[in-house]
């Protein structure tokens, strides 16, 4: 006597994300910085019951990630539109992520790495210009590296300065490719006072990707500072 048991195993069914393509978007080299950076992200359902897209957070203000479609069919899919709009005085790597919450059984959270290195056409040796303390009639300066990070003549065509600084070139004046020049700033205070002065020193280019080039150290917008206490 043969007696056979047969077994039945049922599969559950289960939504799950799948970031096409992987969940970093490298946008490698990016000399433009006066221009947002976007990319179209793709999500889809590889499950086999529906996906709810729960929540899309990006890390910072400075980027948005609207989602076309927050529920999915199994095997359909949906964009995420990412803008990311990189500081005006950012130099170098920038890393940003986007937090995509949904009700993947497996991986709830999975988050979407930003990443871009901000090379200038005008590349500056900082972000602002700090200049040493001083008094009424004292002079002080300090000095800015400025980089033309292109493989053709870079012509400075106006420099524009106010509220008493000065600086030691007259434009118009041209950077050889992949070379540097030294820019001395200088400040000397005409009135009695305190605390920190605030100023303006704008470079204006030839190049279309980088025709200004703003040195600053300010919360405020478009607008570029060089910081002086006495």
């Amino acid at each position: 006597l043969s007696i056979f048991f047969a077994t039945h195993t049922a599969t559950i069914a289960q939504p799950t994300l799948e970031i096409i393509g992987g969940t970093t978007k490298d946008w490698g080299i990016v000399r433009q910085v006066n221009k947002p950076l976007t990319a179209k992200i793709v999500l889809k359902n590889i499950g086999t019951k529906e996906l709810v897209i729960v929540s899309v957070v990006p890390s910072c203000g400075c980027t948005t990630a609207p989602v076309e479609q927050s529920r999915l069919a199994p095997g359909a899919t949906t964009n995420v539109n990412i803008t990311f709009n990189p500081n005006p005085t950012a130099i170098g790597s920038q890393v940003k992520t986007v937090t995509i919450t949904s009700n993947d059984a497996t991986k709830p959270v999975q988050t979407l790495t930003l990443k871009a290195e901000i090379r200038r056409v005008l590349q500056p040796s900082a972000n602002f210009i700090a200049l040493p303390s001083t008094h009424v009639g004292k002079k002080v300066t300090s000095s800015l590296h400025l980089k033309n990070t292109t493989d053709t003549p870079m012509s400075i065509t106006k420099i524009s300065v106010k509220d008493g600084l000065t600086v030691n070139r007259r434009t118009p004046f041209v950077i050889a490719p992949q070379s540097g020049i030294e820019i001395a700033v200088s400040f000397t205070p005409k009135t009695k006072s305190s605390g920190y002065f605030h100023s303006e020193l704008i470079f204006t280019t030839d190049n279309s990707d980088q025709t200004t080039l703003p040195d600053r150290k300010s919360t405020r917008l478009n607008s570029s500072h060089a910081n002086i206490s006495y």
